[in-house]
């Protein structure tokens, strides 16, 4: 491998790529000493209203986003028990990215081992002082952006919102004005995939 995939990072994009395929909320996947939960990205008409709720936002984080991860809470822990040891890889896919993102904070805030975040394509989530708790938290986080992909600037900066902490790394553009296609997840797996 000769550029920055983090350790995890293909099981996370695999896991993600199986949410899509699947059609489903969260995909828990155990592996040898870990457990990867991925969250679904945006799929319908109803995660696209999830994504512009920040228009009405007054909150450390962004609302829809927020509401999500806790609409998905009961599933993840109907897959994962009260096992609070076990360390936990929380990833997805621009929306699925930013709910674990939030999962991971409540997670963490409950006792359980979150090891790790990862995402690929992942919105702003919330205001400086969400960012700030993140860091207090000390969740270490790597964040993908893949080439000239318009969701990670996204809700504007204007509006209070800021990019997590965390390792960014930039996949290179390939072409200019690719703004919307960057951002298909099928897009960051190929290139992985090219740089395995």
């Amino acid at each position: 491998m000769n550029w920055q995939w983090n350790v995890y990072a293909k099981d996370a994009i695999i896991a993600s790529q199986e949410v899509y395929a699947q059609w489903l909320d969260i995909l828990v996947k155990p592996l040898q000493d870990k457990t990867i939960i991925a969250c679904a990205g945006t799929e319908d008409l109803g995660d696209w209203l999830i994504n512009f709720a920040f228009l009405f936002n007054r909150d450390l984080v962004h609302r829809g986003f927020y509401g999500n991860a806790n609409r998905l809470l009961p599933l993840v822990f109907n897959k994962i028990g009260y096992e609070v040891d076990k360390p936990l890889i929380l990833t997805g896919h621009s929306l699925g990215g930013a709910t674990a993102v939030i999962l991971a904070v409540i997670l963490k805030e409950w006792g359980y081992n979150v090891q790790e975040v990862i995402t690929f394509g992942c919105p702003r989530v919330g205001n400086k002082e969400f960012s700030r708790y993140y860091t207090s938290l000390s969740i270490p986080t790597t964040h993908y952006v893949n080439g000239r992909d318009i969701v990670p600037a996204t809700p504007p900066w204007l509006l209070g919102f800021r990019n997590l902490p965390g390792l960014r790394i930039a996949i290179p553009a390939k072409k200019w004005f690719r703004i919307i296609s960057d951002h298909r997840l099928s897009n960051y797996l190929n290139y992985f995939m090219e740089h395995d």
